[in-house]
């Protein structure tokens, strides 16, 4: 059976997810360098979250949230790694934030 946990961005994990992630559409075309993109990552603001899902231990996809953010959560961010790519992981992130922002009674996402 497939583990699943997600928890925040480690600095070495940022490291990691930065290097592959800058050489993805929209960051490789917009020029991103890789200081900013790993700055973004471990950000720390009020009401922003950036966390990393891992599969069997290993980092597949990034999520950054800013919530509250109006009258819910703003999904800011979603990228799952090129290796993680057609598993319906993006999916099933996005089905479990859908449900906490249920249990939280958030009117959106």
């Amino acid at each position: 059976m497939i583990q699943r946990s997600l928890s925040p961005i480690q600095p070495m994990e940022a490291n990691l997810l930065t290097a592959e992630l800058i050489g993805m559409i929209p960051w490789r075309q917009l020029g991103y360098q890789v200081g900013t993109l790993r700055n973004y990552l471990l950000g720390v603001q009020q009401d922003f979250e950036c966390l990393c899902l891992h599969v069997d231990g290993i980092p597949a996809e990034v999520i950054a949230l800013r919530s509250p953010w109006l009258r819910g959560t703003l999904l800011e961010l979603l990228a799952v790694l090129p290796n993680f790519q057609q598993q319906s992981l993006g999916t099933w992130l996005i089905q479990r934030l859908v449900e906490n922002i249920q249990r939280k009674k958030q009117r959106n996402l």
